[in-house]
């Protein structure tokens, strides 16, 4: 029984050492890799490649698989003009042949639309790569795949009102998403969200940056700021000062000083406690640029009666 085995593998060796070199060669030569993986965001146009190792290729026959529910197919580019690329019901199909081609020529090029969120798959499901100039259904022989898939990580946009920012406009489902004021010194925000339409909680973290949960995040984002701007008191000190008793930031504001006769006057404001002279005057008083009222307001008029000699005031 062992000799009868012996000889039978003894034979099968000498059968295949008897075979061409190139049928081997032909057999473990190529092999294809589907393109790096991608982040992206709900409604953008994406593209994914196959590539070859193992030297020059004319001939090829593929078969992929997507994700319909978050992809969208949209168009195939192969690396011959003539080469067929068709698409039925999440399969997509390339067929070509032609020139030789080097390595660095993508076999093809697929796009597709993202229409929803989550991780969406390219997959090589089978490959078969040739030299031969017949046709690659019949000829080719399977291709080693080293790399079978493209990942794309779909994620929600967002869209940030003035006066606020982040570091990504992109929002992945499940992850809390934080953005930040862009000037809380000189506004207040109460920012509100909504997701396809939905109010959607935003925390307040105390620091100028707020957080929408993950557990909310479900489709796209649109954040208002609702800012107001800070508003400061105004304090008269001295006689004759007139004006609005607040001075909201970024709006001019206006006070008049209602001059005697037979007084002069020391004209003196401060703005959050620091000596201000920026103020001009204007239409028969005073006014403040609105970018300057970042506190408090202090005007002070120091009055004093001329004994004699008409005078002049000052301020």
């Amino acid at each position: 029984m062992k000799k009868r085995v012996l000889s039978g593998l003894l034979a099968f060796v000498m059968l295949l050492s008897a075979l061409p070199m190139g049928v081997y060669a032909a057999e473990t030569r190529y092999s294809v890799a589907a393109s790096p993986d991608q982040t992206t965001d709900v409604g953008k146009t994406v593209s994914m490649s196959v590539s070859v190792s193992g030297g020059k290729y004319n001939a090829y026959d593929l078969v992929l698989t997507y994700d319909t529910a978050r992809l969208t197919y949209v168009s195939g580019q192969a690396a011959d003009k003539g080469a067929s690329v068709t698409e039925k019901s999440g399969s997509i199909r390339v067929i070509g042949y032609g020139a030789d081609k080097s390595a660095s020529t993508k076999v093809v090029t697929l796009t597709f639309k993202t229409k929803a969120a989550g991780t969406a798959k390219v997959v090589i499901s089978s490959a078969k790569i040739d030299t031969g100039t017949n046709a690659p259904t019949k000829n080719a022989p399977p291709a080693a795949i080293s790399r079978s898939t493209t990942k794309f990580t779909i994620q929600h946009t967002v869209t940030l009102d003035e006066g606020l920012t982040s570091d990504s406009l992109s929002a992945a489902a499940g992850e809390d998403y934080t953005f930040r004021a862009t000037d809380p010194l000189h506004y207040d925000y109460k920012p509100s969200a909504k997701i396809s339409g939905k109010d959607v909680t935003v925390k307040d973290n105390g620091d100028g940056t707020y957080t929408i949960p993950g557990s909310e995040i479900n489709g796209n984002i649109t954040v208002k700021a609702n800012r107001t701007p800070k508003t400061y008191k105004v304090t008269f000190k001295g006689e004759d000062l007139s004006g609005e008793n607040s001075a909201p930031y970024n709006t001019p504001y206006h006070f008049k000083l209602n001059r005697k006769a037979g007084y002069s006057y020391v004209l003196r404001v401060t703005i959050g406690g620091k000596s201000y002279t920026g103020y001009k005057a204007e239409n028969g008083g005073y006014v403040i640029p609105g970018a300057a009222v970042t506190g408090d307001i202090v005007i002070t008029a120091q009055k004093t009666k001329i004994n004699s000699g008409g005078g002049s005031s000052s301020g």
